[in-house]
C-alpha cells in the first residue's frame, strides 16, 4: 500500500490517546505494523509525528496510571455468607488485574521514554582522604580500589601527567570504564 497521509495522521493521533500499534492495525482500514513501519522509515514527516504520537502516548498512560490507581469500583464485589447475608468483601483478582495495568504501563514507559520515565541511578559517594600526603602510585591504587569495590572496573591510568611531566599516551587519556548492569528487569 502506498503512503497515505490521512491514515498516518490517523494512526499517530490513535497512537497519542494510547492505542498500541498491533491494535490499530487490527482495523481493516489501517495497513500491517509492516507497512507502517516501511512508512516511518520512508517519510521523515511520518516518523517526526510518530515519535511525538509516542511522547503524547506515555502522557496517556501516566493520567491512565492515576484513573486506574483511584478507580476502587471494582475492588470490592459482594458474597453471600453462611448466615445467608449479603456482604461486601475485597476482590483480589480485581485488584490484582489493576496492579498489573498499572505496573504493565510503567514499565513500557520507563523502557520507551527511559529518560522521563525510567529509574534513576543515584551515586553517592561519602568518605575523604587527604590526598596531598599520597604519592601519584597510592592515589592511584586507592581509587582503583574504592572504583572496584563499587564494581567499576578502569582499564587506563586514572591520573593525569603533572604538567612538565612527558605526555601521556593518547589512549591512556580516555580510560576504558566498565560498569556492570545491575539485575535484568524483566516484563511485569
Amino acid at each position: 500500500m502506498e503512503y497515505d497521509e490521512k491514515i498516518a495522521a490517523e494512526v499517530c493521533e490513535r497512537i497519542a490517546n494510547g492505542e498500541g500499534l498491533e491494535g490499530i492495525c487490527d482495523d481493516s482500514r489501517v495497513p500491517s505494523e509492516m507497512t507502517i513501519r516501511r512508512w516511518m522509515a520512508a517519510q521523515p514527516t511520518f516518523r517526526e509525528a510518530y515519535a511525538r504520537a509516542r511522547e503524547q502516548q506515555m502522557e496517556k498512560w501516566a493520567d491512565e496510571i492515576v484513573t486506574i490507581a483511584d478507580d476502587a469500583s471494582n475492588d470490592y464485589m459482594d458474597r453471600i455468607g453462611k448466615d445467608g447475608k449479603i456482604e461486601r468483601v475485597l476482590d483480589p483478582e480485581a485488584v490484582q488485574r489493576s496492579k498489573l495495568k498499572i505496573d504493565t504501563r510503567k514499565w513500557l514507559m520507563s523502557k520507551l521514554a527511559a529518560k522521563r520515565y525510567g529509574d534513576k541511578l543515584a551515586v553517592d559517594v561519602t568518605g575523604s582522604v587527604e590526598v596531598a600526603a599520597l604519592s601519584d602510585a597510592e592515589l592511584e591504587a586507592r581509587t582503583r580500589a574504592r572504583l572496584v569495590a563499587l564494581g567499576v572496573e578502569v582499564a587506563a591510568p586514572l591520573l593525569l601527567p603533572m604538567p612538565g611531566a612527558a605526555p601521556a599516551p593518547v589512549a591512556a587519556l580516555a580510560p576504558v570504564i566498565t560498569v556492570p548492569a545491575g539485575p535484568a528487569s524483566g516484563a511485569p
